[in-house]
């Protein structure tokens, strides 16, 4: 019995990978501007972003930087959730993709809203810190 026991401990153990210190900081980088962006604060934000980014909307619209930045900004966007969940990392040298469900919800122009969005981001490893140089949401789908 006890050593069926150590077989299934070590079976699950073995398959069980802990994450990289290089996925542990995407993670955090990436838990951070989700909070930054609740909070409105688009200068913070600014260094997150690679020159060059480029994020495709779940409607098909192509957002820059400065786009984004100035969305960040806008105080009319009161936000309750803006968190990103499920997420997995992929690394090869010194690109991360990043994927996960993006849950937002608030109000905006005091109209409610709220949105869970299939999220693909890709961040590169620059000057020893990670910064978003693509992003992409899709709708996920109802269930």
């Amino acid at each position: 019995m006890i050593s069926t026991l150590s077989l299934v401990i070590t079976l699950f153990l073995s398959s069980f990978t802990p994450t990289s210190k290089k996925e542990s900081d995407v993670i955090a980088r990436s838990n951070k501007l989700d909070s930054l962006i609740i909070k409105h604060r688009s200068g913070e934000a600014e260094k997150f972003y690679a020159e060059s980014f480029v994020l495709t909307t779940s409607t098909g619209k192509k957002k820059n930087k400065t786009d984004i930045l100035k969305d960040i900004a806008n105080e009319e966007i009161k936000w309750e959730i803006n968190h990103t969940s499920e997420i997995e990392v992929r690394i090869l040298d010194k690109t991360a993709i990043l994927t996960g469900i993006l849950h937002q919800k608030g109000k905006f122009m005091g109209k409610d809203f709220e949105a869970k969005l299939l999220v693909t981001d890709t961040w590169v490893l620059r000057n020893n810190e990670w910064i978003l140089l693509a992003g992409h949401a899709s709708v996920l789908p109802n269930k």
